[in-house]
């Protein structure tokens, strides 16, 4: 297998690789998960979740050594719409974290498996608060393109359904003109902007410019992306958040109201990986990195998990077809085997560090914790 890592310097999501491999060697210990087979990954790191990064990593696990059949990641939208869209012309199976409207498209992503709750549950739980809070008004500002604008406009339903209006809906084309679209917002007197940026530059510009056009601090609440469920404002240069400072990014951001609706067990779960449980010895890590830095952490392990079974429960099918195959016979060019070994990643239900993972071939192909 693959893995395209992302932030290797950050605290809370960098350890996202050492979990990777710890619970690899967990499964390789195993009996019952790939029995004669040592699954091993080849991976690296992708900065800050670069798309050029992803795409490098790609091409030198396409080009050398043996073929990967499936790969862990990438962890942004960022990265995955484009480093998906490649890997797919490989056959490689993708099993990622990164959630967007665009990547749920198997049109544009055939062989993306994104494990992670769907775009419209996490819709509809952002809008089950705002309807707590009896906010009533609210604005949409975002990159205009078709994946927020499909997301906006499914919001917008959702909203309206309860009787929320929406203010004003900002769609950016030139993100030089930023400072045109807050003003706009600022002139109709907008306390409640629902934000959509596939970046991190992209969001730390926003916050810094909202800064700067006095959109932010009490009388304000940004939401940012949903993505964007760690410490993003820290990550990067000075340079980056020009020309706003360090001190004044935290300021802005401090008042924003980050939504994390992955479900996350308030205590370690007894783990059932479809019949086959961890060994003692495997709850002595879990309970050394719980409680988890970031909900990262018992996502990556299941993740990994998943491949594995995936993997796994693909053995007898591809045995089934004609000339029958093995997991070693994968090539880049057998699509035969792709949507074997994909089909079973759609489709799978184990007990893991987040409870259930299920992932279930459904209209919108996502996975749910």
């Amino acid at each position: 297998m693959g893995g395209l890592f992302a932030f290797p310097g950050s605290p809370a999501i960098g350890m996202q690789q050492e979990v990777a491999q710890v619970t690899l060697d967990h499964v390789n210990s195993l009996d019952g998960i790939l029995d004669g087979y040592h699954l091993s990954m080849r991976w690296n790191w992708t900065g800050r979740a670069d798309p050029e990064e992803g795409l490098r990593i790609l091409y030198n696990l396409a080009y050398s050594g043996a073929a990967v059949p499936i790969i862990w990641g990438p962890l942004l939208p960022q990265e995955a719409i484009i480093v998906n869209k490649v890997a797919a012309r490989f056959n490689i199976v993708q099993m990622c974290v990164a959630s967007s409207p665009a990547l749920a498209d198997r049109t544009a992503h055939p062989y993306t498996v994104i494990a992670d709750t769907s775009d419209r549950s996490r819709l509809l739980a952002v809008a089950a608060f705002i309807r707590e809070m009896g906010w009533r008004r609210i604005a949409f500002i975002f990159e205009e393109n078709a994946a927020f604008q499909n997301h906006m406009k499914d919001f917008r339903e959702i909203l309206e359904a309860d009787e929320v209006e929406i203010v004003a809906s900002e769609g950016i084309k030139n993100i030089n003109l930023l400072q045109v679209h807050l003003q706009n917002l600022k002139r109709q007197d907008v306390r409640i902007i629902y934000t959509g940026f596939s970046s991190i530059l992209a969001t730390q510009n926003f916050f810094c410019q909202a800064y700067l056009a006095g959109l932010t601090g009490a009388k304000y609440v940004l939401i940012p992306p949903d993505w964007a469920n760690f410490e993003w404002w820290l990550v990067g240069t000075p340079s980056d958040i020009e020309p706003c400072t360090e001190e004044e990014i935290i300021s802005a951001v401090d008042l924003s109201l980050h939504f994390n609706v992955k479900h996350r067990s308030q205590g370690l779960p007894e783990l059932d990986f479809n019949g086959v449980k961890p060994l003692p010895e495997h709850y002595d890590y879990y309970n050394s990195i719980f409680p988890f830095s970031h909900n990262m952490v018992p996502v990556t392990h299941d993740g990994i998990v998943s491949v594995a079974l995936a993997l796994n429960s693909s053995i007898a099918d591809l045995h089934r077809l004609q000339p029958p195959r093995r997991l070693e016979d994968f090539s880049y060019s057998d699509t035969e085997m792709a949507r074997v070994i994909l089909n079973h990643a759609d489709n799978m239900e184990f007990s893991g560090l987040s409870v259930s993972y299920i992932c279930a071939c459904r209209a919108s192909m996502l996975c749910m914790y």
